[in-house]
């Protein structure tokens, strides 16, 4: 199975679809999703998707949390855009104009 790539207006790269070769699936569950569950890294990658960002890229990462649940505390995991998505989700825009650096 290979690795389809959605195209937007421009034809830039986007959103990888869900379907994913056997090694992108064995890197992404050991690199990026480590210790999620089927089901949280279907949720993660359906995010990816659908805010158009590649996670093989670093545009996105799926980090683990620990949350208080009255006297437990419990196990979540968080979608978080690193800098690198939100250059691409920028650069998707019709108004984005580009920048000369990410730093402040």
């Amino acid at each position: 199975m290979t690795t389809a790539i959605a195209e937007r207006k421009g034809g830039a790269e986007s959103a990888l679809a869900l379907r994913r070769s056997p090694e992108e699936q064995d890197l992404i569950r050991a690199e990026i999703c480590r210790g999620a569950t089927d089901s949280e890294i279907r949720m993660f990658l359906y995010k990816c998707q659908s805010l158009g960002v590649n996670p093989l890229r670093g545009q996105a990462h799926l980090v683990a949390m620990s949350e208080k649940d009255g006297d437990n505390w419990v196990s979540k995991k968080a979608f978080i855009m690193g800098v690198e998505g939100f250059a691409a989700r920028a650069a998707q825009h019709a108004d984005f104009l580009g920048c000369e650096a990410f730093a402040v």
